[in-house]
């Protein structure tokens, strides 16, 4: 190996730190850097923060999707007995959406459209369609709807 003279040992490339450029080493920021840095944060966070709230109302948006589901499930179950009417499968859809809030009321339809949908048709189908609506709450997209539905089909017993 060839020995290395004092020239080539303070060259740039030997990391003189005199010469480094872009140092990993900061000894300190600027008014001018500090004042870029908050107003990219100025811009950036109102569309970090609809972002968030979007998220958000898609969650909430799913839930109430995934309670008007387990309702249908609820009021077609109950519509399988015989001896259920109408109101028992209204009030068993009802109760099983407790805690989902809705834009309205949810309408329950029932199909076959009879008092007593199973009553003398054993083995037969009985079909229970929910349907609601729910509000958007997200900056500039405030006011929108968005149409819920949910079908549930047991067999009568």
């Amino acid at each position: 190996m060839k020995a290395r003279t004092q020239s080539q040992l303070e060259s740039p490339r030997s990391g003189d730190p005199r010469r480094r450029s872009g140092s990993a080493h900061r000894t300190g920021s600027t008014g001018v850097e500090r004042g870029a840095v908050l107003i990219e944060f100025a811009t950036l966070m109102p569309l970090l923060m609809i972002m968030t709230m979007g998220i958000f109302q898609t969650g909430l948006i799913l839930f109430q999707q995934q309670a008007l589901h387990s309702a249908a499930r609820e009021g077609a179950r109950e519509a399988a007995y015989p001896e259920s009417t109408a109101a028992d499968i209204n009030q068993a859809a009802t109760d099983a959406m407790v805690g989902a809030s809705f834009g309205t009321t949810p309408t329950v339809v029932i199909t076959p459209s009879v008092e007593q949908p199973c009553l003398d048709r054993t083995g037969e189908a009985v079909t229970v369609q929910l349907s609601a609506t729910a509000t958007l709450d997200i900056p500039f997209v405030a006011g929108q709807t968005v149409n819920l539905s949910s079908t549930a089909t047991f067999r009568c017993e």
